[in-house]
């Protein structure tokens, strides 16, 4: 059977109308038992109920949902959230657990509609040109209490296949939509889309040629709306083992008011450089064992550059991708136009573990954003400029226990960074290893490019340094790293090794960024007088450094200053001769020569 979509209207519409909601004349945190017990809320209302335990009710208010878009005159996205009753007497309700929300505004209460819907096994298309210019659903449900939809084949549609509205533990199972048309003026092309409803599952389902395989959103509305299924955001929805072939915006994607959406399985390919496999807006959702293919970004965390918005407490598991012509992932935060443009967001963005890319431009890309990263195997190949391991806009980005490999033949730059107007670029990189091609290694002028980062680097191999060698890091920076070339003619590199002639004042201070146990440092002065080496601080407790004064030297004289005071017994121990040397340790008290 194929249902076809001769006008303006869904070919299915099924909505249920709830009662009157009652003012809510205050909202208290209560305690139930023990206080090992935890708490959950009082809802004092401006009328009696006899609302059994278990009953599903809905608390809305005008609220302005965090983080959501700015307000458009009087319309924004409002809050709303559901809830059990655990019971009611007269004018009090007692729920089962606390309500999320804060609601102050003209907030209200109102008893969700046991009503359902049971949708399975059929054929829609959509040829209607008047539902083309509005954007109509093929199926629409609204305030439904676990509605189930099954086994639909969607051969085109003008706008959503499936559009959920306040709908509590919706299903769609095994959608399968050859085209959803991405279409002016309303840009509506879904598989499924969400308002407001919570704890709905979407499995086993295909979107061809779509916008969105899945989306969500929380519609602006006035104050003082009387339908109340417009308001909250999509909270604690799943997305399991769907797939989004050839999206034209994301695969996948979730809008600034939504919350705890977790993507489990879900798989997006062949799609074009703009086009992102999983596009997270709003906070705490989750990408758990999903994967891309031919796409332009792996996962992308972001804000909208002109409407505002949050969006952070991401979460990413498991991923992995091949073929990827932008970033594998990407945190894109407050940009130019943003409310809070150029601004940080300290609340970690995205974290991200066991991310397996084979065939990225830019491996990791963060944009005023806090970004952690473990267990991360990633293969950086391009044929042209621009590439990187890692690209830092006025970020703080973490990255544990991952390797990097990149086989680059045009001009690019391992980690690159760019400064904001007051605050470090901050890099921290620990158990890190970066293996370059000899054809990526003659692309790069230095490691770090750009703006000098505050880098804290433990245990970081390179394969081998490019012509200029690490580049610039910020003061306060600790380093450790060594090179591990394939060539074991090659000679190793490493930070707790240098050898400085010249001028050592102002090569010194390379030293003092040093994190490793030992340091070891050959200096060579040709001046005709004794050469000044003037001490700092190290960079950890009981840190060892041996000075060489190099045989073609003249003699070294070791300067203390008020921070890194120099303690010896006699003032010959503060020189060292041509052809000697000396250990120095660092504690407390500052530098000591050893026996």
């Amino acid at each position: 059977m194929t249902l076809v979509q001769v006008g303006a209207a869904p070919v299915i519409s099924v909505k249920a109308e709830w009662g009157t909601p009652f003012t809510v004349k205050s909202l208290t945190s209560v305690r139930t038992g023990d206080s090992a017990a935890g708490s959950t809320t009082k809802i004092t209302i401006d009328g009696s109920v006899g609302w059994r335990a278990g009953t599903l009710i809905k608390v809305f208010s005008n609220d302005p949902i965090p983080g959501a878009r700015s307000a458009s005159g009087d319309r924004v996205a409002r809050s709303g959230e559901y809830a059990i009753v655990a019971s009611s007497s007269d004018g009090e309700v007692l729920t089962m657990a606390p309500l999320r929300q804060k609601h102050s505004d003209n907030t209200r209460v109102v008893e969700v509609s046991r009503r359902t819907a049971d949708i399975r096994g059929f054929t829609v298309e959509g040829r209607s040109p008047t539902a083309k210019v509005v954007g109509a659903p093929l199926i629409y449900l609204a305030g439904l209490l676990a509605p189930w939809v099954d086994d639909i084949r969607c051969i085109s549609a003008h706008g959503p296949v499936i559009h959920m509205k306040s709908c509590y533990s919706f299903t769609v199972s095994r959608l399968d939509v050859a085209f959803a048309e991405d279409d002016a003026p309303r840009l509506l092309g879904y598989g499924v889309l969400d308002n407001c409803s919570a704890f709905g599952t979407v499995q086993n389902s295909t979107v061809r040629h779509a916008r969105h395989a899945y989306t969500d959103d929380a519609p602006p509305i006035s104050a003082s709306s009387t339908d109340p299924h417009g308001y909250g955001s999509s909270y604690g929805n799943k997305v399991v083992a769907c797939s989004a072939v050839s999206p034209s915006r994301s695969g996948f994607d979730t809008h600034h008011p939504s919350e705890g959406t977790s993507f489990l399985g879900c798989s997006v390919s062949a799609a074009a450089d703009d086009v992102a496999a999983f596009s997270l807006r709003g906070r705490n959702h989750r990408v758990i064992g999903c994967s891309a293919e031919d796409v332009g970004t792996g996962v992308r965390a972001f804000t909208e550059a002109t409407r505002g918005g949050e969006s952070f407490g991401h979460i990413v598991q498991s991923f992995s991708a091949r073929t990827i012509r932008g970033a594998a992932v990407a945190a894109d935060i407050n940009p130019t136009g943003h409310p809070s443009a150029g601004k940080l967001e300290s609340r970690p963005v995205l974290t991200i573990t066991g991310v397996t890319v084979d065939g990225v431009v830019n491996a990791i890309r963060a944009r005023n954003a806090s970004v952690f990263v473990r267990d991360a195997s990633i293969s950086v190949t391009a044929d042209q400029e621009g590439s990187s391991f890692v690209q830092n806009e006025g970020s703080d980005l973490y990255i544990d226990d991952s390797s990097f490999r990149a086989d680059v033949t045009a001009k690019w730059s391992p980690i690159a960074s760019t400064a904001v107007e007051g605050r470090s670029v901050r890099l921290s990189l620990r158990n890190v290893a970066f293996q370059m091609s000899p054809s990526s290694m003659a692309q790069a002028d230095t490691i770090f490019t750009g703006a000098a980062p505050r880098a804290d680097l433990r245990a970081v191999t390179f394969s081998d340094l490019p012509p200029n060698g690490i580049g610039a890091v910020e003061e306060g920076s600790s380093l450790q790293w060594e090179t591990q070339s394939s060539d074991p003619r090659t000679p190793s590199l490493s930070s707790a090794a240098h050898k400085f002639s010249g001028d050592l004042a102002s090569q010194m201070p390379e030293v003092w960024k040093s994190a490793d146990a030992h340091v070891v440092v050959e200096l060579s002065a040709d001046s005709d007088r004794a050469s000044s080496v003037p001490l700092q601080a190290a960079q950890r407790q009981f840190q060892l450094l041996t000075l060489i004064c190099a045989p073609e030297s003249v003699a070294l004289q070791l300067v203390g200053s008020p921070t890194a005071p120099l303690n010896t017994q006699s003032e010959t121990a503060r020189s060292i001769q041509p052809g000697q040397a000396v250990t120095l340790v660092w504690s407390s008290r500052g530098w000591t020569t050893t026996a």
